[in-house]
């Protein structure tokens, strides 16, 4: 009886070879999945951590968007029982260089026609966005409504 094999000389060593290599391919894609689900892990972990407010007015509304791409958007919060009402904001820099930011920001109280305003300027980081929440430091990005408007009948507009 003769037998016939499918590898010749040295056919086994570069089988074995390559199935090394898939298995250090396999680990290294495993590894990444792994560090990707870690990164979203954590990512999602800072937000929870960041001071949810007591009552949301109204939700992140997009605010405008100047000519030299950076983006703002805001919201309308009270973070506690105790606290006065807050407009948040979100400024969003597109630009792959830091630059400088300046705006105004206009809050008219709709039930009594009340307006306040409020100039935010500031150095944005490339590529950045800085947005105010209950917790952050980002006292130039937080407008306290004055005593008497209605949060849920506002309107808010910006100027660049």
């Amino acid at each position: 009886m003769k037998t016939t094999t499918l590898l010749g000389k040295g056919s086994l060593s570069l089988l074995i070879k390559a199935i090394a290599h898939q298995k250090k391919s396999s680990f290294r894609l495993a590894g990444a999945y792994v560090i990707l689900t870690l990164l979203a892990i954590c990512g999602n972990s800072e937000r929870s951590l960041a001071q949810e407010p007591d009552t949301i007015y109204q939700h992140w509304l997009f605010l405008g968007e100047d000519t030299s791409r950076i983006d703002v958007s805001y919201r309308v919060v009270k973070c506690t029982s105790t606290s006065a009402n807050q407009v948040h904001l979100s400024v969003f820099n597109e630009n792959p260089t830091a630059k400088p930011v300046s705006f105004t920001v206009t809050v008219k109280d709709n039930s009594s026609n009340a307006t306040t305003t409020q100039q935010v300027s500031y150095q944005a980081s490339a590529a950045s966005m800085d947005r105010a929440d209950c917790s952050s430091g980002y006292a130039n990005l937080k407008i306290n409504l004055p005593s008497g408007y209605n949060p849920g009948n506002i309107t808010v507009s910006i100027t660049f």
